[in-house]
This record gives structure tokens, sequence and C-alpha cells, in this order.
């Protein structure tokens, strides 16, 4: 079985509710790898062990695991199954983790007695972002 490259234990919050049900059914390491190795695609004829959707999920999680991952996903008697991608998880992820290091640095900046425009500018550089993308990130947070 694959182990997911990734540390999925933060990643729940910023999954979809198809992401989450899946966990609920078939469990978390096996929902994750499925979702970090085959996601964003429907698959249908999911109950039958002939399927691609089987033969992708023993490759990722191996037989012994993909036989009951499909019996269990097959139980609601679904022909189709979406199985969705961890990338915009990922992508959602990063974006939170940048906009919290933005927000604590400008006011570690202000802090420090910066002035505003030259803790904006400096949180600007530091990230390699615009000034008006910190502005974005900083409204209705503080005065910015």
């Amino acid at each position: 079985m694959k182990q997911p490259i990734i540390d999925y234990k933060d990643l729940y919050e910023f999954l979809p509710e198809t992401g989450k049900r899946l966990i609920d059914i078939i469990g978390q390491e096996s929902a994750f790898t499925l979702m970090q190795e085959i996601g964003g695609k429907t698959y249908s004829n999911c109950h039958q062990k002939r399927s691609i959707f089987f033969k992708y999920c023993a490759d990722a999680l191996g037989d012994l695991e993909a036989r009951r991952v499909v019996d269990l996903l097959s139980s609601g008697g679904d022909d189709f199954i979406y199985i969705p991608s961890l990338k915009p998880a990922i992508s959602a992820q990063e974006k939170a983790a940048m906009r919290q290091a933005v927000i604590a640095q400008y006011a570690d900046n202000v802090s420090k007695g910066m002035r505003v425009m030259a803790a904006r500018n400096a949180v600007a550089l530091q990230f390699d972002i615009s000034e008006s993308t910190v502005r974005t990130i900083l409204k209705g947070v503080c005065n910015a």
C-alpha cells in the first residue's frame, strides 16, 4: 500500500463534503491515499472487481484493501463514485497558512514601530507578493 506523501490530518477542514464522506465510509488513511493517487474523477461500475476503479484502488491501496473499499463503496448501490482530488484542499490550506503568516508578520512589524505603509511593504517583499495582496489579506483584520 502506498503511503500518503503529505500530512493529511490538517487537510480535513479543507476537504469537500464528498471527501469527508469518503473518510467516514472507508477510513482516513485509505480515503486520503485514494484522493491523492486517483482523485478528481468519477468512476463507473465501481461494484465490479474487474472495473478500472478496482484496478486503480488496488494499485494505490493493495489488493486486499481495494476489495474492502470497493465492497464498502458499492454497498450503497451506486454505479458511480466521485473521488475528490486533494489538490484544492492543499491549495486552500496553503492559502490559509500564508494569510496567517502575513497577518502575524504585519502585526510584528507594526508592534516594532513600523508605520503602516512600511509594514505592508516589508511584508510584501518578505513573502514576494504585491502590496495590494497584503492589503486584501489585512482588510477587515486590522487597520492597515
